[in-house]
């Protein structure tokens, strides 16, 4: 399948200083080159649609030249990718 880092934050999108925490030690450690983030309807920590567009910029300041893929979860389970 491949060789990824998975970084499950409790609040992802939301908790942006844990994010960018461990985006950084995925890169220092593994030389990422793709990021994939989640987020999902009626989190309980309290990200949001707009959060997600706040981690995107938070991906883009520590792999500003990788592919950043953003996809929001509806409760109903259909996915919309978030424009980077």
């Amino acid at each position: 399948m491949g060789d990824y880092d998975r970084l499950s934050i409790p609040g992802g999108a939301a908790n942006l200083g844990q994010l960018f925490e461990d985006l950084r030690l995925s890169r220092k450690l593994h030389d990422t080159h793709q990021v994939i983030l989640t987020t999902h309807e009626d989190c309980g920590y309290g990200a949001t649609r707009e959060s997600l567009t706040e981690a995107i910029d938070t991906a883009r300041i520590l792999y500003p030249d990788s592919k950043i893929r953003a996809f929001y979860l509806y409760l109903d389970g259909t996915w919309e990718e978030i424009a980077c």
